[in-house]
Parts: structure tokens; C-alpha cells; sequence
């Protein structure tokens, strides 16, 4: 009997432990999958409340506003301009800088520019150098839209200035523009439509109060370390003009002030971040009046600190 129950006890420990492991290896796997559709939940959670953060954040906030420290920018800028009566070539410095402000929804941008260098004006009869001066201010803003299932802004902006160009012409620009800003994960998409007045004063030509109108769709991309924009427009200038020669407006931009003449324009940047402070950048335009010929180009680098 003693040797019966030793068996039967030890034969009741080996069952135990052949069952217990199974059991305990089950237990494990069901813990273990437990912790992982927990994480995965969690991951799915956190990533839903980062989308719908930045979308209320989008909502309230233009991107394209969101630069919250003042900055200032000096560039090198080369311009030319061709047409039957005269070559302009222009070569300076333009410097920037840009004040961030808001006001409860409001976002606003409040700017500075100013450019001076040589310019060498070439008719058939003459070549003259003068030098010239620019300067020029505004303000620009961006509110939310209330849109279903779109994220909106409107914008607008509007700015004036003084440029003036020995020997040759000087004029007072005031230009305003409206548009909206359609936002799509990082790209913006922006319609709108430009007014401007030019008021040009010249002692060896007779020139009068000139008008454009544009139109046009402005596309940016905001990468991590990288800002780039294209805008192509179509303008028309309202003019009595007969001189047929350029003129440099403030941020040393040509325009040819001849009779009433429909333009093509193309405008197109890219701003590299180096640091949170320090950026690169590069720009180009081209305009192109059809109506007569007249062809300008103008490109710029530079570099932009932020404080």
C-alpha cells in the first residue's frame, strides 16, 4: 500500500506538470496578443488625434502664416529687359523683412523692401548708366473660411512704394491683390486677382497714370526643410503711353510702359532651411508681353535670418 500511494503521488505530480505548461504557454501567447492589439489601438488613436489636430490647427491657421519670428533678408538680383526701342540690365542688392502680427483669427505679415544698384539703359542712338533706388511697404492678412469638408482661407494684401531711376523715370506704385488659399495635406493652392496703379514722373519723357489687372493661381509645397511656389498670371495694362520704355518699380521689377498690352507671367522659389534661423533661397520671373514685342526676366538669391 505504501509503495501504491508513492506511485499514485508521483505519477499525480508528472500529470500536472505535463498539463501546467500547456496552460501556462497559452496564458502567454494570450498576453502577449492581448499587448499587442493594445498597442496597435494606441498607434491608430495617437495617429487620428495627430491628423485631427493639425487639420482644427488648419482650419484656424494658414500655414503659409506661420512663421511667428521676424526675419530680414539681403540678396544679390539681376534684371533684364528686352524690347524694340530699348535693353535695360540691372544689377544690385534688395533687402527684405517681414514682422509677423495677429489679431484673434486674423493672421498678418507687415513688409519692408528696398533695392538699389546700376542699371545700363541701351536705345539705337544711346547707352547711359543710371542708378537707381527703390523702396516699398504693405501689409498682408489671411482669415478662415467656414467651408464644409474644405480647408480654407481668404487673403488679401496691398502695398505702395517709391522707385526712382537717374536720367530715366521715376514712379509710385500702389498694388493690391485678393485671393484664397485651398489647403491640400502639405500644398496650398491660391486663385486670385491683382489691382495696381502706377503713377510715373520722368523730366525727358511724357508719361501718364498707368493700370494693370492680373489673374492668376498660385501653388506652394511646405517640405520639411523646403519651401517652394510657382505662379503663372495672366495681366493686362491699361496705358496711353507712346514712350516704349522700361521702367524699374520698387523691388526692382521691370515694366514696359507702352500702349494697352496683355502679359504672361511666370514666378517661381525655392527657400532651403538650414537651421531654425537660416535659410537660402532662390527666385525667378518672366514676363512676356504679346501685344508688342517686350520680354523681361529678373532672378534673385539670397540668404534670410530669422529672430
Amino acid at each position: 500500500m505504501q509503495y501504491k500511494g508513492k506511485l499514485l503521488y508521483v505519477f499525480g505530480i508528472c500529470s500536472s506538470i505535463m498539463f501546467a505548461t500547456p496552460i501556462h504557454g497559452i496564458y502567454k501567447e494570450t498576453k502577449e496578443q492581448e499587448k499587442e492589439i493594445a498597442k496597435e489601438t494606441t498607434q491608430q488613436k495617437d495617429s487620428i488625434q495627430t491628423h485631427t489636430f493639425k487639420e482644427d490647427n488648419y482650419k484656424n491657421h494658414n500655414p503659409l502664416f506661420g512663421d511667428t519670428r521676424q526675419s530680414v533678408s539681403i540678396n544679390y538680383t539681376s534684371t533684364l529687359g528686352l524690347s524694340d526701342m530699348q535693353t535695360l540690365l540691372f544689377n544690385g542688392i534688395t533687402t527684405h523683412y517681414h514682422y509677423p502680427l495677429t489679431w484673434k483669427k486674423w493672421q498678418l505679415q507687415a513688409f519692408g523692401n528696398m533695392a538699389l544698384g546700376n542699371t545700363l539703359l541701351t536705345t539705337q542712338v544711346a547707352q547711359n548708366n543710371a542708378f537707381f533706388y527703390g523702396i516699398n511697404a504693405g501689409l498682408q492678412g489671411s482669415i478662415p473660411l467656414s467651408m464644409q469638408d474644405v480647408i480654407a482661407h481668404a487673403i488679401f494684401g496691398i502695398d505702395m512704394g517709391f522707385a526712382i531711376l537717374t536720367q530715366q523715370a521715376a514712379n509710385t506704385p500702389l498694388h493690391s491683390y485678393m485671393g484664397v488659399d485651398f489647403l491640400y495635406e502639405r500644398y496650398v493652392f491660391r486663385p486670385f486677382i491683382g489691382l495696381s496703379a502706377i503713377i510715373p514722373f520722368s523730366s525727358t519723357h511724357y508719361l501718364s497714370v498707368a493700370g494693370i489687372t492680373e489673374i492668376g493661381i498660385k501653388t506652394f509645397y511646405r517640405g520639411d526643410s523646403v519651401f517652394t511656389f510657382a505662379k503663372l498670371a495672366i495681366s493686362y495694362l491699361f496705358s496711353k503711353n507712346n514712350a516704349n520704355i522700361f521702367i524699374l518699380l520698387p523691388q526692382a521689377t521691370p515694366l514696359y510702359m507702352g500702349a494697352n498690352a496683355l502679359a504672361f507671367n511666370f514666378h517661381g522659389g525655392v527657400q532651403y532651411f538650414t537651421t531654425q534661423y537660416l535659410r537660402f533661397h532662390a527666385q525667378v520671373m518672366v514676363t512676356y508681353t504679346s501685344s508688342y514685342y517686350a520680354l523681361s526676366t529678373s532672378g534673385q538669391i539670397g540668404i534670410n535670418y530669422r529672430f
